[in-house]
């Protein structure tokens, strides 16, 4: 109905009038009948509408979207901190080669103050009415815009490097520059420098990342049932011939690693089901301890045989509590 229809209340932009937007105003269709646009013209309004759109999805800061008189825009990149792991390619920038980092994340290309004092000097240094933002929220300082001529892959072309403020930022290739050079993707080089931070850590803790089963020292769960529950053992449910080499795999590797143990008799007893996993692997069950004594309620009988869990199984009604009780306790006390 008109009285709920979202746009009763906006003001068209290309005749001012209330109660529709632009894109459905009758008066530009009318124009655009009598006065056709020429080829490639459409496209151009509708990328730069489109340029606008992913614009305004930006956190702003400062005045309002609406106000259209406001020239400053805002686009986001990914980060602009020294960084030596990644992509890269070595461009000459007005004849000087420069490795620099492609960042798809990154809207345009920039690099840092001292790097453009240092090797161009005497290109003149324009006010950028581009702000930007890294994706955490923080202000990128910028000294202005150059415009440099870049070859690469016997391409050239001048396009806008913005300046940042400093002399520790990645000289970065953004999507701005991406949208008019193409890269030899087979001959970007990945740089990957192994005295990171992040590399320190994992070598530290390198029992905690490591590609075995872990699990938690001394916690283990125990299950209670009802006084006049009655055990029940049930037969194995029969496998599909073409899965049934998997199953068996599967089945061997968690007694293996100290999920299964191997039983010859047992009270309780429960059929499992196979289920493939998308690289083709066959998932039955399995993690984390339980207590002894709980082992006989968790026992599963297969074409192998019957197992028991010495982890807890997925399936249990009360896992996902105790599983969360033991990681407050481990966690305890961390920041």
């Amino acid at each position: 109905m008109a009285q709920e229809c979202w746009f009763k209340d906006k003001d068209c932009r290309n005749c001012g009038k209330k109660g529709h937007i632009e894109r459905v105003c009758q008066n530009r269709k009318q124009n655009e009948k009598t006065n056709p646009a020429k080829p490639g013209e459409f496209k151009k309004s509708y990328v730069r509408k489109l340029k606008k759109k992913n614009v305004n999805q930006v956190k702003y800061s400062g005045k309002q979207q609406e106000d259209e008189s406001d020239e400053t825009e805002y686009s986001h990149v990914m980060s602009v901190s020294s960084n030596s792991d990644g992509y890269w390619v070595t461009p000459l920038l007005d004849g000087k080669a420069v490795p620099m980092q492609v960042d798809t994340g990154a809207a345009v290309s920039l690099m840092a103050e001292s790097t453009y004092r240092e090797k161009w000097p005497y290109l003149c240094l324009k006010e950028a009415k581009l702000s930007l933002k890294t994706y955490t929220g923080e202000l990128v300082p910028l000294s202005g815009v150059v415009d440099v001529s870049v070859e690469l892959n016997r391409q050239k072309v001048n396009l806008p490097l913005y300046i940042v403020k400093g002399s520790s930022h990645t000289a970065l290739i953004g999507r701005s520059w991406l949208e008019k050079i193409k890269l030899n993707w087979q001959e970007v080089h990945l740089v990957a420098k192994e005295s990171t931070s992040l590399q320190h850590i994992l070598r530290k803790h390198a029992e905690v990342f490591g590609d075995e089963l872990g699990s938690m020292k001394d916690i283990t769960v125990k299950l209670t049932i009802k006084s006049d529950s009655k055990p029940k053992c049930l037969k194995a449910r029969p496998v599909p011939y073409a899965i049934k080499p998997k199953v068996g795999t599967e089945l061997d590797r968690l007694e293996e690693t100290g999920v299964l143990k191997k039983v010859s008799v047992s009270e309780w007893a429960t059929p499992i089901v196979p289920v493939l996993k998308k690289d083709g692997s066959v998932r039955i069950c399995g993690d984390f301890k339980v207590d002894p004594v709980s082992q006989e309620l968790l026992t599963i009988v297969t074409h192998k045989g019957l197992y028991r869990y010495q982890r807890l199984p997925f399936g249990i009604t009360s896992a996902p509590a105790l599983f969360q009780r033991a990681m407050d306790q481990i966690l305890s006390g961390l920041n």
